[in-house]
């Protein structure tokens, strides 16, 4: 089997196939409340950009290029094994980098049935191989996280207001059914709330009507100063919507529509706790498969192999030694013992086979751990992608380093005591 089909089957079949299972399986969800993505609206959308403040000035820079540049950089490092033997006028089998312990830099051989060059095989081709995995994990990780990480921080006070808002909601209406007017309302509830988001929200708009001379629907909604550009939220904007339409009909509809929204969103609110105490378990388990088990598993398992590969190549080449120099230990029978060995796949295509799947797996299972606990939430998916992909990507590569260095060590020790 050569690499190419292990990485046809490991980063393309099985990822859209689990992908594909998943999407079914997270399509019979019941339905909660949807976080809102709030990276379109027009206040906001700038903060999908790096921004950077020179004097008065501030400029805008694209997270994408910082990822070109991030997965030039390590694409390039991890493509150098390849890269040298495509030099011309090399002998990149017989003129090496010898490193500490009689371990090779790239290791091309000779294979003994087609006499064609192959490998890389060392130990160095091995670790610059984390280059690839390294380059697409950190490129889309922190392309995902740049684009996330400051509307994240506005989407946060807007989910404080969503959590206590069916309480202010349910005030706001009682006082409005009690005849009091609704810019009236807006003060006495942000008074009562004060120190809570609900209250800002409330007393924004209070302020809105009393120095602007604002409507309601304008102390609200108008584009330059409403307070809803503060508190972006669909659900907030939906409720408000609700207020001035309702207001029209006059102040008994109105106050029976907003304690009609403040118990829906209370029901919406246990449908969405209730699923996750459901899933907890489930959850608890991906998100370990995620930041940690994947990693570090998939990590050891390519130091085995590294390990593996090594003796497995080192003793082929003995063995292929002692034939030609036709050694009396050797049997007639004995002759064909090195091609039973074979080269195997190098170290350097598995791990990049085993890396990508390591990217692919966190990328895939981030957006269906995201998809069981949050609904409809692209902003958070985002958000969680970025610092799952760069921490599980980079855990991968530290966990690999270390044990196919110590494994390979162990390998030259135990292969030393034969030669």
């Amino acid at each position: 089997m050569k690499w190419y089909h292990i990485l046809s089957l490991y980063n393309i079949l099985l990822p859209i196939f689990v992908y594909y299972i998943g999407k079914n399986i997270l399509s019979t969800r019941p339905t909660g409340y949807g976080d809102t993505d709030i990276s379109d609206l027009p206040d906001v959308k700038k903060y999908k950009n790096i921004l950077i403040h020179v004097g008065k000035n501030e400029i805008q820079l694209s997270p994408l290029y910082i990822s070109i540049l991030i997965f030039i950089f390590f694409f390039l490092i991890g493509f150098l094994p390849i890269a040298v033997k495509m030099v011309p006028g090399i002998d990149i089998v017989n003129h090496d980098i010898t490193l500490p312990l009689g371990m090779q830099m790239f290791e091309y051989r000779m294979d003994n049935k087609t006499h064609e060059v192959v490998g890389p095989y060392g130990i160095g081709a091995t670790i610059l191989s984390l280059g690839i995995p390294l380059a697409f994990g950190l490129a889309l990780g922190y392309y995902f996280k740049l684009r996330s990480k400051n509307i994240i921080k506005i989407r946060e006070e807007a989910k404080k207001l969503e959590a206590e808002f069916a309480s202010a909601l349910f005030q706001f209406g009682n006082r409005i059914g009690d005849g009091i007017p609704a810019e009236i309302a807006f003060d006495r509830v942000g008074r009562s709330m004060q120190g809570t988001v609900s209250g800002s929200f409330f007393l924004y708009v209070s302020q809105n009507i009393q120095r602007l001379g604002m409507s309601v629907e304008d102390a609200i909604f108008d584009k330059k100063v409403g307070a809803i550009n503060h508190f972006p939220s669909a659900l907030i904007e939906s409720s408000m919507k609700v207020l001035v339409e309702s207001s029209r009909k006059g102040p008994q509809v109105a106050s029976n529509a907003l304690m009609n929204v403040s118990t829906y969103i209370k029901e919406i609110h246990k449908v969405d706790e209730r699923l996750q105490d459901l899933m907890a378990d489930i959850i608890s388990s991906m998100k370990a498969q995620i930041k940690f088990m994947s990693p570090v598993i998939s990590g050891i398992v390519i130091g085995i192999t590294s390990m593996v590969t090594t003796i497995i190549g080192k003793l082929s080449i003995q063995l292929t030694k002692f034939q030609e120099q036709g050694s009396s230990d050797m049997g007639g029978g004995m002759a064909n013992i090195p091609f039973l060995f074979g080269n195997g796949v190098p170290t350097y295509y598995f791990q990049i086979v085993v890396g990508l799947y390591v990217v692919q797996l966190i990328f895939i299972l981030t957006i269906l751990t995201n998809g069981i606990e949050n609904g409809a939430d692209k902003l958070n998916e985002r958000f969680e992608l970025g610092r799952n992909l760069i921490g599980g990507t980079i855990l991968y590569c530290i966990v690999t380093l270390i044990i196919t260095l110590i494994f390979n060590i162990i390998a030259s020790q135990i292969l030393s005591s034969f030669v």
